[in-house]
């Protein structure tokens, strides 16, 4: 059988700060996202039920608010994970090494650049997360929302095309005007769900640090002994690949 090292490194009290993160991403989608994008649904409906011919443009507008709302929560749900990050981060530097070259590093740092940033801190790449996958997608969609086309654009549509409705083939624009791309930045398809799967991704990147910090304790109670025991299978998975 196959013997894997349990993951560990140096508990700061930057990991303790970092407990609530997890809860925080999944409240925000269970208390603010999704009774917004509920309502606005449900004003939808109401005017795709309804008989008079204007409440079809009323419609069009609120189907609209939907497409653009779910943009504004991506980027908030980007931000709220990227602060957590970077402030874990910042205080893992403060706390085992006190470089103020280092610590700014952790706030002004590309998301490209933070994966060696935070195996420098912590001994672990990012990438080794099941969740990094999701949380590179989730960073992508952010930059798009906020830059519109450019690089995440294109790194983004070779990723994930199913973000992009399908079209027919190109077709030329009105009146001579350019024609019809499918890869547009105002083209994108951020749904309710997709937005569950990408908090899902922080919650299980915190619950995989909350492990290794209970890993990383000298002495440890039974009950966390016990709950070690059940979550390290996943862990030598991951770290096997």
């Amino acid at each position: 059988m196959t013997q894997y090292a349990f993951p560990s490194w140096q508990n700061c009290h930057a990991d303790v700060v970092a407990t609530p993160y997890g809860r925080t991403a999944r409240e925000f989608f269970g208390n603010v996202v999704c009774p917004a994008i509920s309502k606005l649904q449900q004003d939808a409906e109401k005017y795709k039920a309804s008989s008079d011919p204007v409440d079809a443009f009323y419609q069009n507008d609120v189907e609209d608010l939907i497409a653009e709302s779910l943009k504004a929560f991506c980027l908030s749900l980007n931000s709220i994970w990227e602060r957590q990050l970077r402030s874990l981060m910042e205080g893992v530097a403060r706390e085992l090494y006190d470089e103020p070259a280092l610590i700014a590093k952790c706030q002004t740092l590309p998301w490209g650049k933070l994966d060696d940033m935070f195996e420098r801190l912590r001994g672990f790449k990012l990438t080794y997360f099941r969740a990094y996958d999701d949380l590179d997608t989730l960073q992508l969609l952010a930059n798009v929302c906020r830059h519109g086309d450019g690089p995440s654009l294109r790194r983004l549509s070779t990723k994930c095309p199913d973000l992009w409705p399908e079209v027919g083939p190109t077709m030329p624009g009105v009146l001579g005007g350019p024609e019809l791309e499918r890869f547009r930045a105002d083209n994108i398809l951020i749904t309710l769900d997709l937005l569950e799967r990408l908090t899902q991704a922080i919650q299980s990147f915190w619950n995989q640090t909350e492990y290794i910090y209970l890993e990383s304790l000298s002495r440890k109670h039974d009950s966390v002994i016990k709950k070690l025991e059940e979550l390290r299978p996943v862990w030598n998975e991951q770290l096997s690949s």
